[in-house]
């Protein structure tokens, strides 16, 4: 839980400085259309923007050796962020099969560690009903529909399973539906029995087979 946690950290963080890094640089070089990732990379490579390959002419600031070295400096401590978001996720990925058996086979193990994360322990997992698996991640958005201030949500942290996310608009609730009854079975497998249910998977597969031909 605290290894996901820190991920989730980490990304925030990550894509906080990486926005702030892009603002901070299109100042001098404005008619660069790449992504945030993209023009760190090429800052870190290059430098000025009179250094990019794509270079012709620019109606940015110009900068000084200082200021590119503080620049630098700040796209540097960027890169070594996203380095410590990969080895968390590395660890994550190798760690939490031999952790979660069932709920890995069910969804990504990174999700899986976010679920439980969620929940609070994986007992706590072990111990919700499939809908209110279903909802992880989308409380705020439960509170608001029960106040009559919003559509009742179909999924929480579920939406980045890709089999979802994207699937059509339709199907998505009952793709969402079936994966929660899964992991709700997991999850109580892999807290009282701590053994590998290879059944699990495979009668997941046909059912979500059904719903998507």
């Amino acid at each position: 839980i605290q290894a996901s946690n820190a991920l989730e950290d980490l990304k925030s963080i990550e894509n906080l400085l990486l926005e702030r890094f892009t603002e901070w640089y299109r100042l001098h070089y404005p008619e660069s259309k790449i992504t945030h990732r993209e023009l760190l990379d090429h800052a870190l490579k290059y430098g000025r923007r009179e250094k990019f390959p794509s270079f012709e002419r620019s109606i940015g600031i110009d900068i000084s050796k200082e200021d590119e070295r503080i620049i630098l400096d700040y796209a540097n401590m960027i890169q070594k962020v996203i380095e410590q978001r990969r080895n968390k996720e590395d660890y994550l990925r190798k760690r939490i099969p031999d952790v979660l058996l069932n709920l890995s086979t069910v969804v990504d193990p990174l999700l899986a560690a976010r679920l439980v994360a969620a929940a609070g322990s994986l007992e706590k997992l072990a111990r919700m009903p499939s809908s209110t698996i279903q909802l992880l991640g989308a409380e705020k958005a439960l509170f608001r529909h029960l106040k009559n201030k919003g559509k009742a949500p179909k999924y929480g942290l579920l939406f980045n399973d890709t089999r979802i996310s994207t699937a059509p608009e339709g199907k998505r609730g009952k793709i969402a539906r079936i994966i929660s009854s899964k992991l709700a079975v997991a999850a109580r497998i892999d807290y009282y029995s701590k053994r590998l249910d290879e059944r699990l998977k495979r009668d997941l597969d046909n059912e979500l087979r059904k719903v998507t031909e």
